[in-house]
């Protein structure tokens, strides 16, 4: 159970810090986005999926469905959350985008295991074990991003930001960071592709995003 719990923060940390669009968009505009990405970890992939809105470019509401591509276990994360951007780049020269955020995490797993039992002068037989459950968590994070670069174009984002879970096990803390290569082509929507990684106790967890902000 353990490691399930620690596995479920893991990944829900991913799914938090993935995607919004407030730190594309200027203060005061309006948009809309939508993206997918991947993670990659030692014990469990998994596809996202995500789409949200922004008003006034400082304030973020969104849902992203997140499900592990494993064939031995059907897991399903739904996450609805807001951001908050109290700076903003634009607001001084020095300061990164500062992002707040507070989700709600529903995860639900089911698995069938199948157990070869050998037995004295008889046939071998097949127990199946299934498990399902779901745990319940609440997400409040601290984003910072800041523009690195800006060529013909295209730019160049920095991101490095934590999460703390709380659930019935106690408080986990996920560091996480990721680099943003945004590029608008004409009067298209801006297209925006993030790698990154976060990281809790001794886990890593990879993943690539693609987003499109209008």
């Amino acid at each position: 159970m353990k490691r399930l719990i620690v596995s479920f923060l893991v990944t829900i940390g991913f799914c938090h810090s993935a995607f919004s669009q407030g730190e594309y968009i200027l203060r005061g505009r309006n948009g809309i986005a939508g993206g997918a990405g991947i993670s990659v970890r030692k014990e469990i992939n998994g596809s996202i999926f995500y789409a949200g809105i922004s008003y006034k470019g400082f304030l973020d509401a969104g849902i992203t469905y997140w499900r592990s591509i494993e064939d031995t276990n059907d897991d399903e994360i739904f996450t609805p959350r807001i951001t908050y951007y109290p700076i903003k780049q634009e607001d001084a020269k020095i300061a990164p985008t500062i992002g707040i955020s507070l989700g709600y995490k529903h995860y639900r797993t089911k698995s069938i295991t199948l157990i070869d039992i050998p037995r004295p002068d008889m046939e071998r037989r097949i127990d199946t074990i299934r498990k399902d459950m779901a745990v319940d968590a609440v997400i409040f994070g601290v984003n910072a991003y800041r523009k690195i670069a800006n060529i013909k174009g295209a730019y160049l984002q920095l991101m490095i930001g934590t999460d703390v879970s709380t659930t019935d096990t106690g408080l986990e803390f996920i560091l996480h960071s990721g680099l943003s290569i945004g590029a608008r082509i004409g009067s298209l929507p801006l297209l925006v592709f993030t790698p990154g990684i976060d990281y809790q106790g001794r886990t890593i967890t990879y993943f690539l995003k693609f987003s499109i902000v209008s």
